[in-house]
């Protein structure tokens, strides 16, 4: 079975911003998670209310320093977003700018 994966367009604006502005190719995408330690896997699931909701799958590339999200509920899976740790810091420094 071919491998394949859907680069959504939310993903690829995340990447040119977070990582570098060359889009990245599915091939690269499977390549990263394909080495990548699993956070987390996608699960169609509900709350407490019995509304329906899916969890994204967690990868994290340690030799990049980021975290690739996945929804692999359907096929082919999709590139969600990605996370790099400049984006925490970021969002650090806004919270403590906030409480001042």
């Amino acid at each position: 079975m071919r491998r394949q994966i859907h680069l959504t367009e939310h993903f690829l604006e995340r990447w040119a911003q977070r990582v570098c502005g060359e889009p990245p190719t599915p091939g690269l995408i499977l390549n990263l998670i394909g080495g990548a330690v699993v956070l987390q896997k996608s699960a169609r699931t509900q709350d407490n209310d019995g509304c329906p909701y899916i969890t994204l799958s967690l990868y994290w590339v340690t030799e990049a320093d980021l975290v690739i999200k996945l929804d692999e509920t359907e096929w082919p899976p999709r590139a969600v977003t990605v996370l790099t740790p400049e984006l925490s810091a970021e969002r650090r420094s806004r919270h403590r700018r906030k409480k001042l």
